[in-house]
């Protein structure tokens, strides 16, 4: 009698258990926030881990969705098809990309999807597909891993190139060029009186500088009418040097006329001249021999030997 109560007992509460489940079951598949859902697919090229089935899948940071199921693709093992169950009045267009961001420190990893444009037209199936496909985008602790390595070879470039800067030779240079900056830096202190003063000296230099800017303009309205009277001038000796030209010319004219009429004239009368001071001259001569030649006149030539 006592075997039979526990049998009944034990029926009983498995009927009540399995009840209990296909209660909570039902409950989770209807009562999902009254919503009908979207199946898409989407190919991730990354590790998972920490991604699980029923993880949300969130857009914009809001959850619309969840992971229906995770499997690696059968054509292709380095990616990982993910299966999404979205809500029917969620926007997925074709802009609208596939990201997996971990929630805080715990690790727990959620599909997070964002859209580029606004009027993008609704993701739909392709021939061929069951479902429409969802790009992705490598998350960010996917981009950091591909980073990573190669800011760490430029690093160890970086430090390899300033092992080979600095060597020996290169650190003595640079303490000498310490030592010699702190010897001009001690110069300057000490010189700084004479630098003041060369300094106000400069500064006084500058402000005639600028004096002189500010009258520049009135000196060149003045060289301007410097070159005017100059061009005045210029052009006013042109004419007399064309008037002194015109004025050579004429005297050229008269030169060669008097060249030409007077001196052959005078030349003659100068010949003529010439002769007679020579008349005068023999008659004068003559007088001073034989002074009586004014009273009897000039004798005769006596003949010679042999002459009648």
């Amino acid at each position: 009698m006592q075997s039979k109560v526990n049998y009944t007992v034990v029926g009983i509460f498995v009927v009540m258990l399995t009840t209990f489940f296909f209660f909570i079951i039902f409950w989770l598949s209807t009562a999902s926030n009254g919503k009908n859902f979207h199946i898409y697919l989407v190919y991730v090229h990354e590790d998972v881990t920490g991604l699980s089935v029923e993880s949300p899948v969130r857009f914009n940071g809001v959850k619309v969705g969840f992971v229906q199921s995770i499997h690696l693709d059968p054509k292709n093992p380095k990616l990982v098809r993910l299966k999404l169950a979205v809500g029917s009045k969620v926007p997925v267009t074709t802009s609208t990309y596939a990201i997996l961001n971990a929630q805080g420190i715990t690790g727990v990893v959620y599909v997070n999807l964002k859209a580029e444009t606004e009027t993008a037209p609704l993701l739909v199936a392709t021939a061929g597909q069951r479902y429409p496909i969802i790009p992705s985008r490598p998350s960010l602790l996917m981009q950091l891993s591909t980073v990573l390595p190669e800011i760490t070879a430029d690093i160890q470039h970086l430090s390899s190139s300033v092992a080979q800067v600095l060597d020996d030779q290169n650190r003595l240079s640079i303490k000498n060029s310490l030592q010699n900056i702190a010897t001009i830096t001690k110069t300057l202190a000490d010189n700084s009186v004479d630098f003041t003063e060369t300094i106000r000296s400069l500064n006084g230099t500058l402000a005639n500088m600028s004096e002189a800017s500010n009258r520049f303009p009135e000196t060149m309205d003045q060289l301007n009418k410097t070159l005017k009277s100059v061009n005045a001038l210029s052009f006013s000796m042109n004419n007399t040097s064309q008037t002194i030209a015109a004025t050579m010319r004429s005297g050229q004219a008269a030169i060669n006329n008097f060249s030409n009429q007077v001196l052959p004239n005078a030349a003659q009368a100068l010949s003529g001249l010439s002769q007679a001071t020579s008349s005068v001259d023999r008659l004068t001569e003559e007088l001073q021999r034989d002074p009586s030649m004014l009273v009897r006149g000039k004798q005769a030539a006596q003949l010679g030997p042999g002459e009648r």
